[in-house]
C-alpha cells in the first residue's frame, strides 16, 4: 500500500502522483508533485521561491517561469477535486505557502537527516514512493515538532493525532436545556415587548386620529351655523323683494330663484356658496380620509360607520351635482338621503377624549 498523506480534505500519494478530494482525483506531474511536498514539509512557513528551485531543480538552469507554472497547476488541481484552490497563498516578495496544512501520516520528509541520506520519500514497508534524488529535503531545519516526533530511517513520522485547532467542548444535556430555557426566555421577552410597544401606539394612533377627527367636526359645524345664518339671510331677502313665501327644500328654493337674484342677494349666494367650497369640503374630505386610513376607528365607535357612508355621499353629490351646477350655494345630504349625519357620535368623541384628559 503506498503511503498517503493527508492536507485538509485533499490525500496526496506522493508515489503515484495522485491529489484526491470529495470531488475525485487528478494526476499531477512529478516535478509539480515535488514542489507540493516542498511546501507541505514547511508546515504552514512560507517557502521561497529560491528554495524550491533548490529543492525541486538541484544544479539545473530553469526560470523562474518553472515555479508559476508549477504553483498554477498546484491550485488547479486542489480545485479540481476539492471546494478551494485558497490554501495555497501567494506571498508577495516572500514566495508561497500552505495556509493552516492539516497533516497526518506525513511520509518521513526528515528521516536518515543525521546519516546525511536523500533517497526520496518512502512508505512504512521502506519501498521508494517518490524518486526524486534533487529533493533535498534533509537541509530543513529540525523543528520543535520534530524533535517530538521519533524519526526512524525510511518510516512514516506520525503527527500528534490532537488537532491543533480549538474544538469547542459538546455541552452536556443539562447545559443544553438551560441554554435553550434562557434563549426561549429571551425570545419571549422580547416579543412581549415588542406587543406591549405596539399595543402602545396603537393606542397612541387611536388618540392622535380622534384628535383630528374632533377638530374637523368642529370646523365643519361652525362652519355650518355661519352658512345657515347666511341661507336665512338670503331667503329672507328674496321672500321679502317678491313677496313669497318659502315652502321649498333649500337647494331647490335657491336654484329656482338663483335668476331672479339682484346684485346684492347673489353677493349673499357667493359667500354661501364659498362656505361650501371652502371649509365645509375640506372638512368633510378630511374626516373621510381620516376614517378610511384607520380601521380602528370604526372598532371603536359603531357609529363611525354611519358618518362614513354619510361623509361618502356628502363628497359624491359634491363633486357630481354641486359643482356642475352654478345655481347651488349649499349642499345637504341627510334623513332623506337615507345616510343622515349621526350627531351622537359627536358626543361619545368628545367624552372619550375628556376621559383620557386629551381635551
Amino acid at each position: 500500500m503506498p503511503s498517503m498523506i493527508t492536507f485538509a480534505e485533499y490525500r496526496i500519494n506522493p508515489q503515484v502522483g495522485t491529489v484526491a478530494g470529495p470531488d475525485g482525483n487528478v494526476h499531477i506531474e512529478p516535478k509539480n508533485m515535488d514542489v507540493l511536498l516542498v511546501l507541505l514539509q514547511a508546515k504552514g512557513e512560507v517557502v521561497s521561491r529560491e528554495e524550491i528551485l533548490r529543492q525541486v531543480w538541484t544544479n539545473q538552469e530553469v526560470s523562474d517561469d518553472v515555479i508559476n507554472t508549477a504553483i498554477s497547476k498546484i491550485r488547479k488541481a486542489l480545485s479540481e477535486v476539492g471546494n478551494s484552490s485558497q490554501y495555497l497563498q501567494t506571498v508577495p516578495r516572500k514566495g508561497y505557502q500552505l495556509v493552516y496544512p492539516q497533516l497526518t501520516n506525513v511520509t518521513a520528509i526528515h528521516a536518515n537527516r543525521q546519516n546525511n541520506f536523500e533517497p526520496g520519500l518512502k512508505n512504512q514497508e521502506g519501498s521508494q514512493i517518490h524518486s526524486n534524488p534533487s529533493l533535498n529535503l534533509k537541509r530543513q531545519p529540525i523543528t520543535e515538532e520534530d524533535e517530538l516526533l521519533t524519526p526512524q530511517p525510511l518510516s512514516i513520522i506520525k503527527l500528534n493525532e490532537k488537532s491543533t485547532e480549538d474544538v469547542s467542548p459538546i455541552p452536556s444535556p443539562k447545559s443544553a436545556r438551560k441554554h435553550l430555557l434562557w434563549s426561549g426566555f429571551a425570545i419571549f421577552v422580547v416579543v412581549a415587548g415588542l406587543l406591549i410597544a405596539y399595543t402602545k401606539w396603537q393606542q397612541q394612533n387611536l388618540e392622535n386620529q380622534l384628535l383630528a377627527l374632533h377638530k374637523q367636526q368642529k370646523l365643519s359645524y361652525s362652519s355650518f351655523v355661519i352658512q345657515a345664518k347666511r341661507r336665512n339671510e338670503l331667503v329672507a331677502m328674496i321672500t321679502r323683494r317678491l313677496s313669497i313665501e318659502r315652502t321649498q327644500q333649500f337647494e331647490k328654493f335657491f336654484a329656482k330663484y338663483y335668476p331672479l337674484m339682484n346684485k346684492e342677494e347673489q353677493f349673499v349666494f357667493a359667500q354661501i356658496r364659498g362656505i361650501t367650497t371652502g371649509t365645509l369640503f375640506s372638512a368633510n374630505t378630511t374626516m373621510l380620509k381620516l376614517i378610511d386610513n384607520n380601521p380602528q376607528l370604526m372598532s371603536e365607535f359603531p357609529l363611525m360607520d354611519v358618518l362614513h357612508k354619510h361623509l361618502a355621499f356628502w363628497v359624491s353629490k359634491y363633486h357630481n351635482v354641486f359643482i356642475p351646477r352654478s345655481d347651488m350655494c349649499l349642499l345637504y345630504v341627510g334623513v332623506e338621503d337615507g345616510v343622515p349625519y349621526p350627531s351622537e357620535l359627536d358626543k361619545q368623541i368628545t367624552k372619550w377624549l375628556r376621559d383620557r384628559g386629551l381635551l
